[in-house]
């Protein structure tokens, strides 16, 4: 519903990450998980950012 400053935001549904770009403008901590793969160059390049930790299972 709504978060503070410094909070986490869970999209487990990440897509394209645009949940996490705000996120991280509003000063949340943005958390994405994405099962298809093949986006993976596409969020890096809309997020702007060349490790985003990611883990694969």
């Amino acid at each position: 519903m709504f978060s503070y400053k410094g909070e986490r935001v869970l999209d487990p549904f990440m897509g394209l990450g645009t949940s996490v770009k705000v996120a991280d403008k509003l000063g949340r901590i943005g958390i994405g998980i994405e099962r298809d793969v093949s986006l993976k160059e596409s969020v890096y390049k809309f997020l702007g950012k060349k490790n985003l930790g990611e883990y694969e299972l």
